[in-house]
């Protein structure tokens, strides 16, 4: 298994991975979730994460294919003044390949972005979780993670 920052070429195979986990919001929450239409639909969203000088995207990579990938942002609030200004990383994504889940790699892209985040002087990393992927929200509390906020709406 390798862990390293990806690029440009990997961009199929990370959008692969993405829609495999936007086959899975789409099921939970088809009214907000857009099943994937293209293999390459999600490929912006990474982008931004490799064009962005505070963002980085890791890759788990086995027997040559990229199985799992994790974004992540590090930025410093400066605009909020009733919030302390502290540097944060946010992970936009993760994701492993679902051939893969509980091997392991989950835990390992969590540590390169926890190793990367300290590195860019940030002092906490943020993430959300659909409330429907229990699964994933016991990972994160496995990792030492704790709710922060309970976001809500309300169709009309």
């Amino acid at each position: 298994m390798i862990i390293r920052v990806a690029s440009l070429k990997d961009m199929e195979e990370i959008c692969d991975l993405s829609n495999e986990i936007n086959n899975m919001h789409c099921e939970r929450m088809p009214i907000d979730f857009k099943p994937p239409d293209s293999r390459m639909r999600d490929a912006p969203h990474w982008k931004t994460y490799i064009d962005d000088s505070d963002g980085i995207i890791y890759v788990a990579e086995y027997e040559g294919k990229v199985v799992g990938a994790i974004c992540a942002k590090c930025i410093l609030n400066t605009i909020v003044p009733f919030i302390y200004h502290r540097k944060k990383c946010h992970i936009g994504t993760i994701v492993v390949s679902n051939k893969h889940i509980r091997t392991g790699i989950g835990k390992l892209l969590m540590k390169k972005i926890e190793n990367f985040a300290k590195e860019q002087g940030c002092e906490e990393i943020c993430l959300e979780v659909m409330k429907f992927n229990i699964e994933a929200q016991q990972f994160y509390f496995s990792l030492g993670y704790d709710e922060l906020s309970i976001k809500m709406r309300k169709n009309i």
